[in-house]
């Protein structure tokens, strides 16, 4: 477990900056000492790993250092293909096609090659995953706009779209486009908008006439970079919980769309759950109204007045009606 921990270490060093013993114990979930510990068996080991003592400090590896063995077995190659393949299934990217098609035939000829000196067993390894994400492109005119952006970011050239944000405002932006990515299950643009200084999120679904100019870029954008910033960010999105009282029938429904505790459970199979969605979000309330009677809202006060209001609304948009 230690070796297998220490070339994943040594691996995430290759790939990354200068990262701090506290960031390499989150992410290989193990106390600051044992990467500590890690870090000196690395180094008796032969690994250039540079050490620098600080508010900014960490550890990385002197770009000196190569590996020179073959470091990726047959089940490594399994979890790329998977990897590549959930990335075909959602963007639909035939660049990325064909790397899956590279990969999944060197995976086959390393597999011929191995054959002497790994066990049947091992070779039989699967990941016991697949992740087909083709819901991604469900949108129309989805895999366009990310052809788009995807051509504007190779060309170093910016983009121009209307959008609608949450308050349906519409407004013209200009922007560098840095990548899209599929997240909260929608697709995003993260781009640097010159007038703020700063990356910026745009849902593809609510963009309009979207072109790629004939203005370049305003600087270099490293995506990897943005990407590992933005995952360290933390949730500024406001938050409310809710406590619900649900009837036995939706138990499973509201627990997948939910995504809530269970807290209570009363004899007639009926419970209480009680979750957190985001105040600007629309779709969690649209959800929780089309449950109809089967699930009363408890708390808070201010969410049980917006459906009475709502409902009312309603009602009254289909009384006496003539059309």
């Amino acid at each position: 477990m230690k070796t297998d921990r220490l070339l994943a270490i040594t691996f995430y060093l290759i790939n990354h900056e200068k990262t701090s013993a506290s960031a390499l114990a989150r992410r290989f979930e193990v106390s600051v000492r044992t990467i500590q510990r890690d870090i000196e068996s690395l180094c008796l080991a032969g690994i250039p790993v540079a050490a620098e003592y600080g508010a900014d400090g960490g550890y990385e590896i002197l770009d000196t250092f190569h590996l020179e063995k073959q470091a990726v077995n047959q089940t490594d190659y399994q979890y790329i293909v998977t990897a590549l393949q959930a990335l075909v299934s959602a963007s639909g990217d035939s660049n990325a096609a064909c790397v899956l098609e590279k990969v999944q035939a060197a995976s086959e000829v390393y597999a011929d090659t191995s054959k002497k000196t790994v066990t049947e067993n091992t070779l039989s390894q699967e990941p016991g995953i697949q992740l087909d994400l083709s819901i991604a492109l469900e949108n129309p005119g989805i895999s366009s706009t990310i052809s788009i952006i995807r051509d504007a970011v190779r060309k170093g050239m910016q983009l121009e779209f209307l959008y609608t944000n949450s308050a349906n405002e519409t407004k013209l932006h200009t922007v560098d486009p840095v990548f899209a990515v599929f997240k909260w299950y929608a697709w995003y643009l993260i781009a640097w908008y010159e007038s703020k200084q700063a990356y910026c999120m745009f849902k593809l679904v609510r963009m309009q006439n979207i072109h790629t100019t004939h203005s370049p870029v305003t600087k270099k954008h490293d995506a990897e970079k943005v990407r590992k910033e933005l995952d360290e960010q933390e949730d500024t999105r406001r938050y409310t919980t809710v406590k619900l009282r649900v009837d036995k029938s939706l138990k499973i429904k509201c627990l997948e769309y939910m995504h809530g505790t269970v807290t209570e459970e009363f004899p007639d199979g009926s419970f209480i759950l009680t979750t957190r969605f985001p105040q600007e979000e629309y779709y969690w309330y649209s959800t929780l109204l089309g449950f109809g009677t089967k699930v009363r809202v408890l708390e808070p006060p201010e969410l049980i007045e917006r459906i009475q209001n709502d409902c009312t609304a309603i009602a009254a948009l289909y009384e006496n009606s003539t059309d």
